[in-house]
Order: C-alpha cells, then structure tokens, then sequence
C-alpha cells in the first residue's frame, strides 16, 4: 500500500486528487488507487522491474505485482475515472487461495 499511495505523491503534481478503496469481492480483496493526474503511458513499461521515468528505483509497482500474484491476484494499471492512473491490485482471501 505504501509503494501504491507512495507513487501518486513522486509521480503526480503537488495536490493532485486521489482516492484510495478497498472492496471485498467474492473471492479477492480489491485495493484500487486512482488519481487525477497525468496517469501512466505505458503500463507494461511501469510493471517492469527497475525501470522508472520519475527518479525512483522502479521497483515499487514490481514488488506490490509479485505481492498480488504470489496470493493468487493480479495489479493491473488503466485509466481513472479522475482522468489519471488506476492501480488495482488483487489479493486472493485466505480460504479461496488456489
């Protein structure tokens, strides 16, 4: 949550709108963060390991998406409903694990 919520403050203009959710789903937790920022070119570009636009080390994203995966979910990066990123990330609950 921290690399999530940590990117919208490194990667988006001082005072730029963000919404952080959590959901339950039926067999996931859901943990989105959208922004209303400049939102992200290219998201394949931003999942791979140690490669940043911003200045950062490029490992935030790689590590919260090995996180979701290693408990049977997924992050994926679209467009905000605010106009700037969405990151979801996914996490399977502990009885539904596979």
């Amino acid at each position: 949550m921290d690399a999530l919520i940590g990117n919208v403050f490194r990667h988006t203009p001082q005072g730029t709108a963000f919404a952080v959710r959590v959901e339950r789903a039926d067999r996931h937790v859901l943990l989105t963060v959208d922004d209303a920022g400049p939102g992200v070119a290219d998201p394949d570009a931003a999942l791979t390991r140690g490669v940043s636009v911003g200045g950062s080390t490029g490992l935030g994203l790689d590590i919260v998406a090995r996180a979701a995966r290693a408990a049977d979910g997924e992050l994926t990066i679209t467009r905000a409903p605010m106009g700037g990123a969405r990151v979801r990330v996914s996490f399977a609950l502990a009885g539904a694990r596979r």
